[in-house]
């Protein structure tokens, strides 16, 4: 979505933000007021909220199943 916004503009400076970068993960933890060792990160994907987190290492839940519905989704905590 930035290329084509950067499309239609004028280069200006940006930065993306965004999973796995830990600035979001820091950005999150500031907000909520909690050290990154008190908060899991739960998600589908520990090669983006996964490793996101364990870079600042927090723990992190993999959900596997990540479909809302009536059956509850399965649960993989991530060790490491």
């Amino acid at each position: 979505m930035a290329a084509a916004i950067l499309a239609v503009t004028r280069p200006v400076p940006h930065r993306i933000i965004g999973k796995p970068e830990p600035t979001l993960f820091k950005m999150g933890c500031n907000r909520l007021e909690l050290e990154p060792l008190d908060v899991t990160m739960i998600g589908d994907n520990p090669e983006t909220g996964g490793l996101g987190a364990r870079r600042l290492s927090m723990r992190f839940i993999q959900v596997l199943d990540g479909r809302i519905g009536k059956k509850k989704p399965e649960l993989l905590l991530a060790t490491g």
